[in-house]
């Protein structure tokens, strides 16, 4: 199965014709996948011992919002470049031991973010 086929399969899932079919379904998934964002992005900031709960959490939710976007237009994701390259951005994320990479990474992932809405 190619990747198309598999965006395609996930297209026709009820719960991906529900979410691209409601009005406020996906505006909402979206403001939840920036509150994570924010929300780890603010704990990750300050790494005191006593945020952890917090990283997790906000990471927690920006990874199941993220799914769920995904969900809802796969196949627009699969044909946007904005999306490949923000994947892209977020597999070296795994892998930079620089605090100031990883931040630079973050921020490029989340301005290509914007482009998947756009282009």
């Amino acid at each position: 199965m190619t990747g198309l086929e598999i965006c395609q399969w996930v297209r026709d899932t009820p719960l991906s014709g529900a979410l691209s079919g409601s009005t406020w379904g996906q505006p909402a998934i979206g403001a939840l996948h920036v509150l994570g964002i924010a929300w780890f992005g603010g704990a990750a900031i300050h790494p005191h011992p006593r945020l952890a709960a917090f990283r997790w959490t906000g990471l927690a939710l920006m990874l199941s919002t993220g799914v769920l976007l995904f969900w809802g237009q796969p196949v627009h994701c699969y044909q946007s470049l904005s999306f490949r390259i923000k994947m892209l951005l977020l597999l070296f994320l795994c892998v930079p031991h620089r605090r100031y990479a990883a931040w630079a990474l973050w921020a490029a992932a989340i301005a290509a973010s914007r482009g998947i809405a756009f282009f």
